[in-house]
């Protein structure tokens, strides 16, 4: 996908955000920690890249209409009206999601999350987690598209 005008929903310390900063993507990102959006912007400085944050909460944020090319939730969920989500995404858009079984009610509700979305792949594997404690565990995978 070409790079254009992503959003790191629950951003933490940055890590996803400076990699699509670095890779070209014009990176929104918001986190209620202000602590993780301290460390984000310096590292962000020293490798010369910029990012657009706010130390928010899901419900402070302004998503704004049609605003993203990509919309990445690593290691979180939506906790706001996922319609809002969706809004904010251009036609053609995509979200992007991982997280473990701990932020998943049913096996499957991540999925209906987004069915206003064309779902493009949904997997579940077992796997180490590449978060935390690192330990194997069911893990989460959904790529959605805007029509």
């Amino acid at each position: 996908m070409r790079a254009g005008s992503a959003l790191d929903y629950g951003m933490g310390q940055g890590r996803n955000s400076i990699d699509l900063a670095s890779l070209g993507w014009d990176v929104w990102g918001f986190d209620p920690a202000d602590a993780g959006i301290a460390i984000a912007q310096r590292r962000a400085k020293e490798l010369g890249l910029t990012l657009h944050t706010s130390a928010v909460s899901d419900s402070e944020y302004n998503f704004g209409k049609e605003r993203f090319d990509l919309i990445l939730f690593s290691w979180t969920k939506p906790l706001v009206p996922v319609q809002r989500v969706v809004d904010s995404l251009k036609p053609g858009g995509i979200v992007v999601m991982e997280c473990g079984q701990e932020f998943v009610l049913e096996r499957n509700s991540i999925l209906h999350l987004f069915d206003s979305l064309l779902i493009a792949r949904y997997e579940i594997v077992r796997t180490k987690a590449d978060w935390g404690d690192r330990r194997e565990m069911d893990v989460f995978r959904l790529v959605a598209r805007k029509p």
